[in-house]
């Protein structure tokens, strides 16, 4: 017991600062910032995280719209109004409503010649609501170097449904020939940011 007082005795002005510290300086300082003081300019960046959020207290207003970017094909250009061959992977899709959209589809594996001889390459392209889209024209390549092909644009849709399909056609009276190595799984993206 002697040893305590002597302790404490020896360190009383440490231990009283501590219990104001404790008790007065966090409490005022919660206390003393009024509303509205602290802005984005004096949070360090990343300072407010998701776990530092109440839930349900940010509502939509809060969130900026996301940043669009477009993205293109550097590709041939636009495939001819009418292809040789549509549906080679068809996607319906609707969307909810008027806006900049991205369209994606992706074909794993495809590959193919004309027929009749025409040594020119088949070219394959989108297709949306059965226009051709400009940009999103690509060569098809030969049986024996089948490879996946990516077609992607940015469109101003209206809301409701579409058709999203891709054609191949090849130049002159030929067609595609009957080598052609179809996709199997396709997959399509839809994107729409306003």
């Amino acid at each position: 017991m002697r040893q305590l007082l002597h302790h404490l005795r020896r360190n009383i002005v440490a231990y009283l600062a501590l219990v104001v510290a404790l008790g007065t300086g966090t409490a005022y300082a919660a206390a003393a910032i009024p509303d509205g003081s602290v802005t984005a300019a004096k949070l360090h960046k990343n300072a407010v995280t998701s776990n530092k959020v109440k839930n349900g207290s940010l509502k939509p207003k809060d969130l900026k719209k996301p940043t669009y970017v477009q993205s293109t094909n550097l590709q041939l250009g636009t495939p001819p109004a009418v292809p040789d061959l549509v549906s080679v992977a068809p996607y319906d899709f609707t969307l909810p409503t008027k806006g900049r959209t991205s369209v994606t589809v992706f074909i794993p594996t495809i590959g193919g010649d004309c027929d009749s001889g025409n040594t020119d390459r088949p070219t394959i392209g989108l297709y949306i609501d059965n226009v051709p889209i400009p940009g999103t024209a690509a060569n098809v390549p030969p049986p024996a170097n089948d490879r996946s092909v990516q077609l992607t644009a940015t469109l101003e849709l209206g809301g409701g449904a579409h058709t999203g399909r891709v054609g191949i056609t090849c130049s002159g009276t030929s067609q595609p020939a009957g080598n052609l190595i179809f996709p199997g799984a396709k997959s399509w993206t839809i994107i729409q940011a306003d």
